[in-house]
């Protein structure tokens, strides 16, 4: 565990080996001490302090005073190559403790960075990154598809009908470690596919095909929804539903970009008529964004409002649309 104490003298450390400091928020204290004892002073340049010859000669014995291993632990941070801030201490904490454990070739990110005393919101640090090593770290997330009909599963010798989960569960769950593991589509794949940004969209679409598999692809989170496309083939006819906001494009605009087919937005014709262009939410379009010439994009830039995707779920004319997007196709 760092110490608090610690974390307030690396500055000090980082001044001596820089012969300066940046000014910045983290730096403030530490500069307008060193300020009054005049072991810095002014750069010419503005963001910065210069280091004094009375700073050189009293702030190594400071930091004895006050941490006796302060030499010790700088030589060990530049040996490893860490920088000389907090971070880069913490860093040598997570070296002493990985010994400690026998990482996995795979496991959840949480659980890595308790074990190695990181916070477990760390999990896309560089700091975890740099501790696993060869450890695959995991967010365990899952992807939940309504499958098409006839769809089969594949892993190893084991082969499932998604038709016998669909009439369970109504859903088929695929877990990040089933990607991980290598598991495959076989039987009758989709001919449609639709990937849907929010959970009661997702949950209500109506299934007007058998050959039509809708995807959940929540939020920003798109890594498993781009797995699953890339398990299908290139032909396949791809659209996408989701709010007609700026992030709700962002992220079609991201499943576009980097999926293998071609994908197109699926925007019901009578959709238009839930705009109000006046007591509703407003919000900031973007000079440009996915999506900018559609007429429905156009008239909700102009009047700076949005589309939910939820409200055309349950209109009647939504289920016509939905047919027509796959004879369409």
């Amino acid at each position: 565990m760092v110490e608090s104490r610690h974390e307030e003298l690396m500055p000090f450390i980082r001044l001596l080996d820089e012969n300066g400091l940046r000014h910045s928020k983290t730096n403030a204290a530490v500069i307008e001490s060193c300020l009054q004892h005049r072991w810095v002073i002014q750069s010419p340049q503005k963001s910065r302090v210069e280091i004094t010859e009375k700073g050189l000669e009293s702030i190594p014995e400071y930091l004895s005073n006050l941490w006796p291993q302060w030499s010790e632990v700088r030589t060990r941070l530049l040996g490893s190559g860490y920088d000389l801030t907090v971070d880069g201490l913490k860093m040598l904490g997570v070296d002493a403790r990985a010994p400690m454990f026998d990482l996995p070739v795979r496991a959840h990110s949480k659980t890595l960075a308790a074990c190695l005393g990181i916070h477990s919101k760390a999990k896309h640090s560089k700091r975890l990154k740099i501790a696993i090593k060869d450890t695959i770290s995991t967010s365990d997330n899952l992807l939940r598809i309504r499958a098409n009909r006839g769809l089969r599963m594949v892993a190893g010798t084991v082969d499932v009908l998604c038709d016998d989960l669909m009439g369970v569960l109504g859903e088929v769950a695929v877990p990040e470690r089933a990607f991980l593991d290598g598991f495959a589509l076989s039987g009758h794949l989709p001919k449609f596919i639709v990937s849907i940004e929010n959970l009661g969209a997702f949950v209500d679409f109506p299934q007007v095909d058998p050959s039509l598999l809708i995807v959940h692809s929540p939020g920003n989170d798109t890594s498993l929804t781009l797995k699953f496309l890339e398990l299908l083939p290139a032909s396949v006819q791809y659209s996408h539903f989701g709010d007609l906001d700026p992030k709700g494009l962002e992220i079609a605009e991201r499943l576009s970009r980097q999926a293998k087919q071609s994908m197109r937005l699926f925007v019901p014709d009578f959709w238009t008529e839930f705009i109000e262009p006046v007591n509703t939410k407003r919000i900031q379009w973007p000079r440009a964004c996915f999506g900018s010439e559609l007429p429905i994009v156009i008239q909700l830039r102009k009047f700076k409002t949005w589309l939910e995707q939820e409200v055309v779920i349950l209109d009647p004319r939504f289920k016509q649309a939905c047919k027509r997007l796959i004879m369409d196709a």
